[in-house]
């Protein structure tokens, strides 16, 4: 019988490689948890059951735009939580429906006191938005201790105008059920009936599984400084446990206080670390989604200049905090809600490196100017980089956003000299983090000493903190008109680094 040629040898080979690795990974899904054949992650593509959004503002005249979009072919019922950016307290909550292939719009913007969610969009939404959802402050007013004096900023509805938002995917709902055909646009305008009033829910019968297919982008928009930029959504997949114990799909009413990050009740991931797959089941829910956003580090560029033409705000979100910090266990943060100073201090280091690799000596102590705090003690963290030599922020509050809650950090420029005016700025900071978050159990896709790809069991700690977030560079040439000013954000980038053993 004539042998196979060498290459075509190789390609067999490799397919039963690929075969057998399948397989493994398919064999350790089912191990990692009986209830559910599915693990989740995070979704490369952009597009997922969940959405989050790492920041908005209304404040210093900027507008932050929502735009939510449904890709599939069926309707769907979905969840937006507006939360404020110091403790994440649910500010606004709203139902959207949204039919097939449907884009959902709105804006947030300041009012008198606070900030406003509104909408010109058909679709069906409860409740019924009309002139705009007021963001409120009755959630955090009620954390707040009985001190006997005025609160100011801390229980006022300022606190509202600025923030983050979480999107959640409730349940897809069949076209031709009574509630799809309510929803779905007819010559642009859907019926929507009964779904506006915030007391309803629809029928069990009317509502299946959540299926995903929503992306999103939030636009930061600021008229009168000629300032645009955009964030897309971190969106997660698999987000719902799925199998027997999976909860039954329904969507509650937009009143009712509960849908939030932990209702998946997925407890399963799938990662990869520095090329290496690991599939693990964790303690809660909340530990899942935090171990697929957990960042021992973050890496951004950032550029100012002492004239202020040039300057960048990061923010690092850390949109599961709330849930350990105000809850039984602090999971991987360091110090437990303090309501009379709304706030949660967690540490962190800068490392920051200049164009032409100069690293800075200057240990951050985060008491200068814009902000005397110590350490990201909120939720959503806004971060000024600030003159290297004179120890200050460019501008103190950052002038296009003016975000109350900023702290400076060392930005190393042009060897340690001050950037006066635009030609030598910029650089890089790779911020970090040190709590750690611990699986139930856990295996990785390696090789064995055949050479085989096999899933070996493994006990694995995620080192740092769970966050996502942007950094925004912004120059400002010229005001009055025309204006040449410009505006970027770029996505935070994070690592994570995985020890083993016990």
């Amino acid at each position: 019988m004539r042998s196979l040629p060498a290459n075509h040898q190789i390609f067999i080979r490799m397919k039963h490689y690929f075969f057998r690795s399948v397989l493994a990974l398919i064999t350790t899904f089912i191990c990692i948890g009986s209830a559910s054949a599915t693990t989740m992650q995070l979704a490369l593509g952009g597009i997922g059951q969940v959405l989050i959004f790492p920041y908005y503002t209304a404040r210093n005249g900027t507008v932050s735009i929502v735009s939510i979009v449904n890709t599939t072919v069926s309707a769907k019922a979905v969840r937006i939580n507006v939360r404020e950016a110091r403790g994440g307290f649910v500010v606004a909550q709203l139902n959207v429906y949204m039919s097939a292939k449907d884009v959902w719009t709105g804006a947030i913007f300041n009012d008198a006191d606070g900030a406003t969610l509104v909408s010109n969009d058909k679709s069906c939404t409860a409740p019924a938005l009309g002139s705009g959802l007021q963001l409120t402050n009755t959630q955090y007013l009620a954390d707040l201790p009985t001190i006997g004096a005025d609160l100011g900023a801390l229980g006022s509805r300022d606190r509202s105008r600025e923030g983050y938002v979480e999107v959640i995917e409730m349940a897809s709902i069949p076209n031709q059920s009574v509630t799809g055909k309510n929803i779905t646009h007819v010559a642009g305008v859907p019926a929507c009936r009964e779904v506006t009033d915030a007391n309803y829910s629809p029928p069990v019968a009317d509502l299946t599984a959540p299926s995903g297919g929503l992306y999103g982008t939030l636009s930061l928009v600021n008229v009168n400084q000629g300032m645009l930029a955009s964030t897309p959504a971190t969106a997660i997949e698999n987000f719902w446990l799925t199998g027997t114990d999976a909860p039954t799909p329904r969507v509650a009413a937009a009143n009712a206080v509960g849908v939030d990050l932990t209702s998946g009740k997925n407890t399963g991931v799938s990662l990869i670390v520095r090329g290496e797959p690991y599939v693990a089941r964790f303690a809660t829910s909340i530990d899942a989604v935090s171990a697929l956003l957990m960042s021992t580090d973050a890496n951004g560029e950032y550029a100012t200049t002492q004239d202020g033409v040039i300057q960048t705000l990061v923010v690092a979100t850390m949109p599961t905090k709330p849930y350990y910090t105000r809850g039984a266990t602090l999971g991987p943060f360091e110090k437990a809600w303090e309501p009379a100073g709304a706030k949660s201090c967690d540490s962190f280091n800068v490392a920051a490196i200049d164009r032409e690799e100069f690293v800075s000596a200057v240990n951050d102590d985060f008491g200068l100017p814009p902000r005397p705090q110590i350490g990201n003690c909120y939720v959503a963290n806004p971060m000024v980089p600030r003159d290297f030599i004179s120890n200050r922020a460019p501008i103190a509050d950052n002038s296009y956003f003016g975000s109350t809650l900023a702290v400076s950090v060392t930005a190393s420029q042009n060897q340690g000299l001050q950037v006066r005016s635009p030609g030598k700025e910029g650089g890089w900071s790779a911020i970090s983090w040190i709590g750690k978050l611990s699986a139930v159990d856990a295996s990785v896709m390696r090789r064995n000493a055949a050479g085989e790809l096999a899933a070996t069991p493994v006990s694995i700690t995620l080192n740092g903190l769970p966050v996502l977030g942007f950094t925004l560079a912004q120059s400002a040439y010229k005001t009055g008109s025309p204006q040449q000013n410009f505006a970027d954000a770029t996505a935070l980038r994070t690592s994570v680094t995985v020890t083993e053993g016990k």
